[in-house]
């Protein structure tokens, strides 16, 4: 069994750098096309590659993604550099070629990793191909490490996208959305107005990876991600403590309870074990990011926020340390008169 969708050893071989037989003919045309002197559709055409021609991938990937209409359907794809059986070299528009004995869902991933090399580089393909076909994880701190490295590697993905979004290319509006099928353990949202695309995890999915691990704790710490996100169990810009007010804005949901749940449900995890404490830690600083912001407003009114504030002073959870307590207090002290210290409160009723 495997983490993830697998690619086939035979498939790989054809992403990378450099071919060690190139003669050898590992693609095959799957629409008709013409094979470029270099990478772009107006670069010099060498030859027209009927469909069925065979190719030998020679493992290169352009930098230029070209946005290409082929029977009325819209790729945004690389070119590939290859070799015909005369021994011409040259480029082709990758939607036009796939791996010769591949499935589709083979070929479909292929592609992606095409793709992902030319957007990325080809260092990040390969270690994106890495972790997506590592083995299943067997114990709760071998799901730790595979969660880690994926954590890393979002976080790497988010800075590579925000400087790709803009790059200047024949491309339209650059489309990150197939990242999501990469991996399932991630689903792409894009951000209004098309500033950018996140990368958010998907409890649903590592909880069934969790479920095959011996130990618990990964289990506990899954549980916290679902009660967080209990919609869809997607991590969003919106965990269970926020309200929305538009598509990417929200204030505090503080008095209605989310709050100390989310701290418990953290403290259980915390107790359990010290193996995720990292991760808990930072979901525990989203919580109390929520309630000490300066600048965040508020849903509920000044009754039920300071009943909250109170529960969760008078809770004895771990995870909580004596400076969070003190920046607790204080913060209770401050919705003692939210007007006079600024604080925006009640926005439930619109006043």
């Amino acid at each position: 069994m495997r983490m993830l969708i697998l690619i086939g050893a035979c498939i790989f071989s054809a992403c990378s750098q450099g071919d060690s037989d190139p003669n050898r003919t590992d693609l095959r045309v799957i629409r008709p096309t013409q094979l470029r002197e270099l990478p772009g559709e107006k670069s010099a055409e060498l030859e027209k590659l009927p469909l069925g021609t065979a190719l030998s991938d020679l493992g290169g990937v352009s930098r230029l993604v070209s946005s290409v209409y082929l029977n009325d359907s819209l790729f945004q794809e690389p070119w590939l550099q290859v070799q015909t059986p005369g021994r011409q070299r040259g480029w082709v528009y990758a939607a036009t070629v796939r791996p010769s004995h591949a499935g589709t869902e083979q070929g479909r991933q292929w592609l992606l990793h095409k793709r992902m090399s030319a957007w990325f580089g080809p260092a990040m393909a390969q270690r994106w191909q890495r972790w997506t076909s590592a083995t299943v994880p067997d114990t709760d701190t071998a799901f730790a490490q595979v969660l880690r490295e994926g954590l890393s590697l979002r976080d790497t993905l988010r800075l590579l996208i925000a400087r790709q979004v803009n790059r200047s290319s024949d491309t339209t509006a650059s489309d990150f959305f197939w990242l999501g099928e990469m991996s399932p353990v991630w689903v792409v949202q894009q951000m209004a107005a098309g500033h950018g695309y996140r990368l958010f995890l998907n409890f649903g999915e590592i909880q069934r990876m969790a479920k095959h691990t011996r130990g618990t704790l990964d289990d506990s710490f899954v549980q916290v991600g679902i009660l967080s996100f209990p919609t869809d169990s997607i991590e969003s810009l919106f965990p269970v403590w926020v309200f929305p007010t538009e598509l990417e804005t929200s204030c505090s949901n503080l008095g209605e309870g989310h709050h100390l749940n989310a701290l418990l449900a953290i403290d259980q995890a915390w107790r359990a074990g010290g193996l995720f404490h990292l991760e808990l830690l930072a979901m525990k600083e989203s919580i109390l990011s929520d309630i000490l912001n300066r600048d965040r407003s508020y849903w509920q009114s000044r009754d039920k926020i300071l009943r909250e504030l109170d529960a969760i002073q008078n809770t004895p959870v771990q995870c909580l340390d004596a400076r969070d307590r003190l920046a607790l207090a204080a913060r209770r002290n401050m919705f003692e008169a939210p007007e006079r210290n600024g604080l925006k409160i009640n926005l439930r009723t619109g006043i």
